[in-house]
């Protein structure tokens, strides 16, 4: 008994779609900073949802998570004011000297 996954990729479809998300959750994201709030993506699979996490950690100011069940499952991308992030640097600035 095997399990294994197959993807087949004709004609740059994966890529081009993958090009596709990066390129939606760049955009939610610029409209969470603007409006300073949280922004829903709409329900995706989980490979589309890992896309957008993956496009979206290198960004300090943006925090994302996955809620809901099976098909209902969506990514929110919230920004992270500077005074939240002065203070989730403050704790691992601590934790680092703690761990000395």
């Amino acid at each position: 008994d095997f399990d294994f996954r197959l993807t087949l990729d004709v004609s740059d479809y994966r890529k081009e779609r993958d090009l596709k998300i990066e390129q939606i959750a760049l955009q939610k994201a610029d409209d969470a900073r603007i409006l300073g709030e949280s922004v829903e993506l709409p329900p995706m699979k989980p490979y589309d949802r890992r896309v957008v996490h993956m496009t979206l950690q290198k960004f300090d100011d943006l925090k994302t998570e996955s809620f809901g069940e099976g098909r209902d499952r969506y990514v929110k991308i919230t920004p992270i004011d500077e005074e939240t992030l002065g203070l989730i640097s403050e704790d691992t600035d601590q934790k680092s000297e703690e761990e000395e």
